[in-house]
């Protein structure tokens, strides 16, 4: 968990508990140190944040790196599966970042 993940390279305590009562800024800090475990990676776009958010372990992927499968990933690809735009059964790291730029279209218009 993201949460746990935070507490330990940040020698903190949080919990989602407190992260739900703290303030839209205050839980910007949280954000920040969740990104900032991930700055030795190459952010450049807004599908690396996307992809830092929902898969970290395959950022810098190519767009047709398979993410998430309907056969092996069980949950995470169920709880997801509105992101296989082409319903074959992969959520791939393309189809993750296309779906951010429909929603943060401003972001992508540089």
């Amino acid at each position: 968990m993201a949460v746990d993940e935070i507490n330990i390279k940040n020698q903190t305590s949080c919990t989602l508990t407190a992260i739900s009562q703290m303030t839209e800024l205050e839980q910007l800090d949280v954000v920040r140190q969740y990104y900032n475990m991930y700055s030795h990676k190459n952010f450049s776009t807004l599908s690396d944040y996307a992809l830092a958010t929902f898969a970290p372990a395959y950022m810098g992927s190519s767009s047709n790196t398979g993410l998430y499968t309907k056969a092996k990933s069980g949950k995470k690809y169920t709880a997801n599966s509105s992101l296989d735009t082409d319903n074959n059964g992969v959520i791939t790291a393309g189809e993750v970042g296309a779906k951010y730029k429909k929603y943060y279209k401003k972001a992508y218009q540089r």
